[in-house]
C-alpha cells in the first residue's frame, strides 16, 4: 500500500511525543505491508508534521489517490480538522483510506470518520 504519515507536532515537550509516535509507527510498519511515499524530494523525515505542508505537496503533484494516511490517533489531529474542516477534507480526497494507530490497537477509519471530524 501507498501511504503517507501524518504525525502531531505538540507544544511543550514535543520531542518525547514525536518519539512515541514514530515508535508506534515503526512497529505498525513492521507488521504491515506499506510503502511511505515521499512527494516532496527535499523532506528530511519520511513523515509529515504540518497538515498544511502535506495538503501543499499533495495539490503540487497531480496524481492517482494514494492508499492510505497514515496518522497516530483521532485526537492528534483533532485541532486541525476544527479550525480547518475544509483542509481537512481536501486532503482525504488524496487517499482512499485514513488509518489511526493508537497504542498496541490498530483501528481503521472509515469514511465517517472523515466526516465526523
Amino acid at each position: 500500500m501507498r501511504s503517507i504519515v501524518l504525525l502531531n507536532r505538540q507544544s511543550g515537550d514535543e520531542n518525547y511525543h514525536l518519539l512515541v509516535q514514530k515508535i508506534v509507527l515503526d512497529k505498525y510498519l513492521n507488521d504491515q505491508p506499506h510503502t511511505l511515499v515521499q512527494l516532496n524530494g527535499f523532506q528530511v523525515e519520511q513523515f509529515y508534521t504540518i497538515p498544511h505542508a502535506l495538503l501543499y505537496d499533495l495539490q503540487k503533484i497531480k496524481h492517482e489517490p494514494l492508499d492510505c494516511l497514515l496518522i497516530y490517533s483521532v485526537e492528534s489531529i483533532q485541532r486541525f480538522v476544527s479550525i480547518y474542516p475544509e483542509k481537512w477534507l481536501m486532503i482525504c480526497t488524496y487517499f482512499q483510506d485514513i488509518k489511526t494507530i493508537t497504542g498496541p490497537q490498530f483501528h481503521t477509519a472509515t469514511k465517517a470518520l472523515r466526516h465526523s471530524l
